[in-house]
């Protein structure tokens, strides 16, 4: 397609102490394995084709790794409605909502190898096992929303910021939940396997470069004494209600929920 010098090229290499690094975290390819593993087992038997990972079943299973984990996020999302007692209508809006109004539309049709769609299904399942435990704490519900908090750190460790939520998700359950986690050794064990994913991580930095801790976005950060607000809230390009539409809604609805709340 003419001079491969014209063709715009993203790499996602970093230098750090002259070894080369992944800028992003390996999350998202230990959740697309299974389907990389799959790929690779019908170019090595049932194909010709070199299995080196860039041959034409690796890159068709990479849609069918994002459209899994949509679905799985999806089914997580459904029982924690079924949580919030919601009816199967309500249900049903508020799936064509979060698919339509939201980017994860784009993540899942045009950027299927990106972390949305695995933060997705992981914060869905983290927020339903939240509302579980509040509930009953059992050893099962710590320990999977622990491996799941230790999944989120490794896929996109700036989502860890969900864990804000569950003071809001537990309420008057708080004091009660931690009290009755303290008093039981088998439910501070099952807090263990949060650790499990970040040794994962810092044992592939120190195999790889020689350092346990590494900032793999280099000089990228927050420049927050220059916001750029409107670009940040309207820009076409990834302006926050540009791909969010569904995030004006509470702004648009305001004042009629306000109007709402003063009736007797």
């Amino acid at each position: 397609c003419g001079n491969s010098q014209d063709v715009p090229m993203l790499d996602y290499r970093k230098k750090f102490d002259g070894k080369t690094m992944n800028k992003y975290y390996p999350g998202a390819s230990f959740m697309m394995l299974p389907f990389f593993l799959t790929a690779h087992f019908i170019t090595l038997f049932f194909t010709h084709e070199l299995p080196n990972g860039y041959s034409f079943w690796y890159f068709r299973l990479v849609p069918l790794a994002a459209f899994f984990y949509y679905f799985i996020g999806m089914l997580f999302f459904l029982k924690l409605m079924g949580k919030l007692q919601l009816n199967n209508n309500q249900k049903a809006i508020v799936i064509l909502l979060l698919t339509f109004g939201s980017n994860i539309i784009y993540y899942l049709i045009d950027a299927p190898l990106y972390s949305h769609i695995y933060s997705f299904a992981l914060i869905a399942a983290f927020l339903y096992l939240a509302f579980c435990i509040k509930e009953l704490p059992t050893v099962k519900n710590i320990c999977s929303i622990s491996f799941i908090t230790g999944l989120i750190f490794i896929t996109r460790p700036v989502n860890l910021s969900i864990m804000l939520m569950l003071p809001f998700i537990l309420g008057s359950n708080l004091k009660a939940t931690v009290l009755s986690i303290v008093r039981q050794p088998k439910l501070i064990a099952s807090l263990l396997p949060v650790l499990l994913m970040p040794a994962l991580l810092f044992s592939i930095y120190k195999s790889a470069l020689g350092h346990y801790f590494v900032y793999s976005y280099d000089q990228e950060g927050f420049d927050f004494l220059h916001p750029h607000f409107w670009q940040f809230l309207i820009h076409y390009d990834n302006g926050l209600f540009s791909y969010m539409p569904l995030l004006a809604m509470p702004f648009l609805f305001i004042f009629a929920w306000y109007r709402s709340a003063d009736k007797p």
